[in-house]
Formats: C-alpha cells, structure tokens, sequence
C-alpha cells in the first residue's frame, strides 16, 4: 500500500490516467461488482511494478502477491499484459492476438473477463474511484489469512 501511494502523482505517459489512478479504479470496479478480497487485491497491485519495470510487469506482480494467491490469480496476472493487448488495436509495438496462444487453457475466459470487465475500462477520468485508504481493510484481512500452498509455476 505505501507503495502504490509513492506513484500517486506519477505522470501518466500519454493515458488518461497514471497507473496509481488506474489501479485504484480497476480494484474499485472489482469491488463494485461483489469480487472476493482476493481478487480486489489482484485489480489494486496488477499494474504496480509499471513503477519500476517495462519488462513483464504482470509477472512481477504475481511474484509479489504468489504466496498469497491462488494458482488461476497467479495466471490472470501473470497473463493480463497479453490479454490486454487485445483492446489496443492500433498501437504498432502490440499483437493484438498475443492471447491467442493461450486459447483452450483452463483460465484463459478468466482472464479475458479480467482485462474486459475491470482493467481496460478503469481509464475513465470521470469514474468515481475510491480513495486508497478505502481498501486497507481488504488488503489487511487478505494478507493476514493462513498463505495457502504455492501453485505450481505457469505453463
């Protein structure tokens, strides 16, 4: 949490919002919808190594959260960064079919309702996104149950 709060007045580069903006909205979005506190807590850090990586941030993210999280969240963070290439048909540096590869796998559905339903749309400048401090008791009582077994590593 203290260090999404870093990123607060980062610049966005070129999008409507900066990832702290965007993180905020998209976990606001998940908890709008009646997600459980894991994956609020997957919408709220998926985007947060952008911070101090470009390389494979959705991996770093699941590294970050793994011990505490499910093997199909792990995929979805894991996997978002090619799934939301999807939704940017223009831009000349993505395929927009990259998540074609992962067609026929168990959580490929998931992941492309996670990247349709709350991440590509959590860039609306005039989305009432809840303030930080809103989800400290979602993000204390998820990582203050038991850890579950670490999932195995991605295929």
């Amino acid at each position: 949490m203290r260090l999404l709060a870093t990123i607060d007045r980062d610049d966005p580069l070129g999008a409507p919002l900066n990832v702290y903006a965007h993180s905020l909205q998209t976990a606001t979005r998940v908890l709008r919808d009646g997600g459980d506190d894991e994956l609020v807590v997957v919408a709220l850090f998926h985007d947060l190594p952008e911070a101090f990586s470009d390389n494979r941030h959705g991996l770093l993210a699941a590294e970050l959260l793994s011990p505490w999280l499910s093997e199909r969240r792990r995929w979805i963070l894991i996997h978002h960064e090619a799934f939301q290439a999807y939704h940017f048909r223009n831009h000349p540096t993505c395929d927009r079919f990259a998540r074609d590869r992962y067609r026929g796998h168990r959580y490929f559905e998931d992941t492309v309702e996670f990247c349709a339903r709350y991440d590509q749309v959590a860039f609306d400048i005039d989305y009432p996104t809840l303030p930080l401090e809103e989800f400290a008791p979602i993000v204390t009582r998820f990582f203050a149950r038991e850890r579950p077994p670490l999932p195995p590593l991605p295929d």
